[in-house]
């Protein structure tokens, strides 16, 4: 549990004994406010699948989530990204092709050329926010990933599993959605 006052601001301006009831406030506990906390996120699958293994391409693994990190981890526990907490987010597997510009995963237009990334601009703000994204150079591979089809910002590791073992030893905690 956290030391920090909790929350140190709301989300959306609501109080939380507003939001969940009374107690509510009293009960919830928060993020110590780190300095250099580590987190990578390792991201193997494109789009996440319900408990009877129905794919939604609704949803980008973990980018649908982002907004939610960000503000929980700045507004809510006063942590900043790239100061605070440094988040790491390895993409491999079929999870690469979230950081194309364009990829066939989300489907061909009428010509059959690979239709634009619609999860771009979350990886975009989560780089603008602090975030770093790196691409398995063995799933660019697998999947036909060129550097010029990459989303500005995101830079290659030779290895996506790799560099997640590589920066556990590191420090960084591991999560995998």
């Amino acid at each position: 549990h956290g030391s920090e006052a909790c929350p140190v601001e709301y989300l959306n301006g609501v109080p939380l004994d507003v939001e969940f009831g009374a107690g509510s406030e009293a009960i919830t506990h928060c993020l110590a406010k780190r300095h250099r906390a580590k987190l990578v996120v390792e991201v193997d699958y494109a789009f996440p699948a319900d408990i009877n293994g129905v794919v939604n391409k609704n949803k980008a693994t973990f980018l649908s989530n982002i907004d939610k990190m960000i503000d929980n981890y700045e507004v809510v526990n006063g942590m900043q990204i790239g100061k605070d907490i440094d988040i790491v987010v390895v993409m491999s597997s079929s999870g690469a092709a979230l950081l194309t510009k364009a990829h066939k995963s989300f489907g061909l237009d009428a010509y059959g050329s690979p239709n634009p990334n619609p999860f771009a601009a979350l990886v975009a703000k989560g780089i603008a926010k602090g975030i770093k994204f790196y691409l398995c150079q063995m799933a660019a591979r697998e999947l036909g990933i060129k550097y010029n089809n990459m989303l500005d910002g995101v830079e290659f590791v030779t290895g996506g599993h790799l560099t997640v073992v590589d920066l556990q030893h590191l420090g960084y905690a591991v999560l995998k959605p």
